[in-house]
């Protein structure tokens, strides 16, 4: 396990402008997931969410982070996000890009900010106290 108290957070959402090449609709998708409901072909689209959160949803770090897809962060106030896609690399850290689903540019900039972030690289060695914290439990 390992605590940032001050790490930044930021949103990325669904939208052309964050769009992958190719993506049949036009929408984001991330690079891995464990969430079978966002599976379209050969592609884990992001598609949950609007500005909250269900448990749990995408998370994007940074390649220099070296943590595997499938890591579990909790991200205090926001809640459980599973690693399931890399940032641009090189951005000031520790940072991570939370999923909002189609979110409202307000919305969207609610979700920036500081906050602490605790980060398990084995979902299953989150205690079940920990596990539980809201507002999606892991």
């Amino acid at each position: 396990m390992r605590t940032f108290e001050t790490a930044r957070t930021t949103a990325f959402a669904f939208g052309k402008d964050n769009a992958y090449k190719g993506n049949p609709d036009g929408g984001d998708r991330v690079a891995r997931t464990s969430d079978s409901r966002r599976r379209y072909g050969h592609a884990a689209h992001a598609v949950l969410g609007s500005g909250s959160f269900f448990s749990p949803t995408s998370v994007a770090i940074q390649p220099e982070a070296h943590l595997p897809f499938g890591a579990a962060v909790y991200i205090y106030g926001m809640g459980w996000f599973v690693v399931e896609d890399m940032m641009n690399p090189g951005l000031p850290g520790p940072r991570f890009d939370m999923w909002s689903g189609p979110s409202t540019s307000a919305e969207m900039n609610a979700l920036d900010g500081t906050r602490k972030v605790l980060l398990y690289t084995d979902r299953g060695n989150v205690p079940s106290e920990i596990a539980s914290l809201g507002p999606s439990p892991l």
